[in-house]
């Protein structure tokens, strides 16, 4: 039957794209300067097993339709300046460098989706970070974060030094890497959500085409040794919602027992 057939390709396409880790995302780099000024930045990006690719995007003076095109292939947009250019000029300063960019990531990714890293610079404490959000409010606004490395702390990442620029850096770094597997996360929660509904619109379908079939679906389900041991992992208290993914995965893989009996 069509219906089961349907069903069926859903469910293992569920557990397929599980299996295919579902939280690795796509990040693209965006700036005026050339790719080699983020370098070191590109090779910890792409050290996370979490990230799918890196993009380097390079802007130009009339390429707010490039940006458009490469933010939505991304899932999270790193807005890059570094201080060689010899100023903190991101937005809401005379001659600033990403107003309408900053805010075209933002309409694209969301808030969320969307960060301002700044390196080369001298100082990179907390209050070098509240001043620039006090200038720079849009900053606060449509990014998540603004992440400040200064030139002693990239270079010691690259490995020319050592002491608390590394330490502070790998610190700074450690925040990146989680904001990239919350992100990571939020997709899989979203793809696993959206894959299960086409599931149970299929169940539901078959219901209400096949006369006296809702009762055999269903009793198949609870019936299934398989979908009870999943439904008590569901309900133990201490689960955590992303944790509880393999034992609904169960729930789904009893739906393609019941499609092979039946279809």
């Amino acid at each position: 039957m069509f219906v089961f057939s349907h069903f069926r390709y859903c469910c293992s396409s569920l557990e397929l794209w599980a299996m295919l880790d579902l939280a690795r995302i796509p990040i693209g780099i965006f700036s005026r300067d050339d790719a080699s000024c983020y370098e070191w930045l590109t090779r910890f990006l792409r050290s996370i097993p979490e990230v799918k690719d890196v993009r380097p995007v390079y802007i130009s003076r009339d390429g707010l339709a490039d940006i458009l095109c490469e933010a939505t292939c991304c899932d999270l947009a790193i807005l890059y300046h570094t201080k060689n250019r010899g100023r903190i000029n991101i937005t809401d300063v005379t001659d600033s460098l990403y107003d309408k960019e900053l805010e075209l990531l933002f309409q694209v990714l969301g808030r969320q989706g969307v960060m301002v890293l700044i390196d080369d610079l001298e100082h990179g404490g907390q209050e070098d970070k509240i001043r620039i959000l006090t200038h720079q409010p849009k900053i606060r606004t449509l990014a998540q974060d603004l992440v400040l490395i200064t030139a002693q702390e990239k270079e010691s990442y690259s490995g020319n030094a050592t002491g608390s620029h590394l330490s502070h850096i790998e610190g700074m770094l450690r925040h990146l890497r989680d904001i990239i597997r919350a992100r990571g996360k939020r997709k899989y929660l979203k793809r696993i959500f959206g894959l299960s509904l086409a599931s149970l619109l299929s169940l539901m379908l078959a219901c209400r085409v096949v006369p006296g079939m809702k009762p055999v679906i269903f009793n198949l389900l609870l019936q299934s040794t398989e979908t009870q041991a999943a439904l008590s992992k569901m309900r133990s208290p201490g689960n955590r919602a992303v944790r509880r993914f393999p034992a609904f995965l169960c729930v789904i893989r009893s739906g393609i027992q019941c499609g092979a009996i039946l279809g």
